[in-house]
């Protein structure tokens, strides 16, 4: 039985989602007045002293670890039998759930979710912290636009071997030295990170991949692993080119010296593909350009109402500043600019509270659109169109 309040302090309110060792609910801070996430371990573990070892070390690492792209960590105790971590409440979804409603992500999608991740991995990194858990479900996106990791739960200080004899984590995002219980560094999570980028853009299709064993004569006894039938996105998705395929390719080599040294110089590979794969000026430019472009609202039952012509860059937002004013209470005074050119609707995202969402997704820099994709301001929903010459 899950208490109302903890530590005459935490008040808990509905469950928001559960993993192998706790579950996790939204709660309110009694004294200084602001909703949290509450993190309490199952009964049945809280019993022994291994596993409240395990999450007094998730609270200790991540308490440490103070950067935008990091879940904070603001208390941890206990009350009576319950054992529980007091954290930053994230307003959005996990990778996880938005793949099962919205389906594979485009490459600049995903790699600007994995860049990001690659910050909040550098900043672990540089406390000796070894994540050892990088998958979709532990990474969320705020409804900000903000890409957040979380859960440290197993993250070891140091270069420690992960789980003594057994290897711990999850199997289908293991590297193989984590899956034989061997010491770990950086690299490792830059395999998992490269695993996570793949499911994203539609890698992981049942029967990519399938767990084998190591062998009982390895340090893990025995331990699964992933066992790749590896397949370039760009053979089935034309979305994808050779480019994309090599970062996750360098990133899930079996040789830990073959991968990017460190999320850094994965970052890096990402951006510059993100650079690279923005449509240049030339390009955009060179395209046959509609007379006008259009940004029509969609109500909540999916049916079109009034449109906005767009014929000059301009901002929208719900001041009376913004060249195109929306009075909407979700938006933010200058919440967004579109800038028509050549061939595509350029968005942007100004900072805004409630962020800026192409197509389910948040904006995290100068996105090109469509006709057809639907952006999204705060709560407002806006489909581009356009008018042919």
């Amino acid at each position: 039985m899950v208490p109302q309040v903890l530590a005459n302090r935490y008040r808990v309110l509905e469950g928001i989602g559960s993993g192998g060792m706790a579950r996790v609910y939204r709660g309110f801070d009694e004294n200084l007045r602001r909703p949290v996430a509450v993190k309490i371990m199952k009964p049945e573990l809280a019993a022994q002293a291994g596993f409240v070892k395990q999450f007094e070390l998730e609270a200790r690492s991540a308490a440490r670890l103070n950067d935008p792209c990091i879940v904070g960590v603001y208390d941890w105790g206990f009350d009576q039998s319950n054992c529980f971590i007091v954290m930053e409440l994230v307003d959005g979804f996990d990778v996880r759930t938005i793949l099962h409603w919205q389906g594979d992500l485009f490459p600049q999608a995903a790699a600007r979710i994995a860049r990001q991740v690659c910050r909040a991995l550098e900043v672990a990194h540089g406390y000796g912290i070894i994540h050892s858990d990088v998958k979709p479900s532990n990474i969320l996106l705020a409804r900000t636009g903000a890409v957040k990791m979380v859960d440290f739960g197993i993250a070891q200080m140091g270069r420690g071997k992960v789980g003594g004899k057994g290897a711990v984590g999850t199997v289908r995002y293991m590297s193989p030295e984590q899956a034989r219980g061997e010491t770990l560094d950086r690299r490792s999570d830059v395999y998992s990170l490269g695993v996570t980028l793949y499911e994203m853009c539609g890698g992981m299709r049942e029967g990519a991949y399938s767990p084998t064993t190591f062998g009982s004569e390895g340090p893990s006894g025995g331990a699964l692993a992933p066992s790749w039938s590896y397949r370039p996105l760009s053979e089935a998705n034309p979305e994808f080119d050779a480019d994309f395929d090599g970062i996750i390719e360098t990133c899930i080599e079996a040789d830990p010296a073959k991968r990017f040294a460190t999320a850094g110089k994965l970052a890096e590979a990402l951006q510059g593909y993100l650079d690279d794969h923005e449509p240049a000026d030339a390009e955009v430019l060179g395209r046959d350009a509609p007379a006008y472009w259009t940004l029509t609202f969609v109500t909540d039952e999916n049916r079109t109402a009034n449109s906005i012509r767009i014929d000059e860059p301009a901002t929208i937002g719900r001041s009376s500043e913004a060249d195109i004013q929306i009075p909407a209470l979700a938006l933010s005074g200058m919440h967004a600019a579109v800038e028509p050119k050549g061939a595509f609707l350029v968005v942007e995202d100004l900072g805004s509270l409630n962020g800026t969402y192409l197509n389910g997704l948040p904006i995290y820099r100068r996105v090109y659109c469509r006709p057809g994709d639907m952006v999204k301001l705060g709560e407002t929903r806006l489909q581009i169109g356009c008018e042919c010459q």
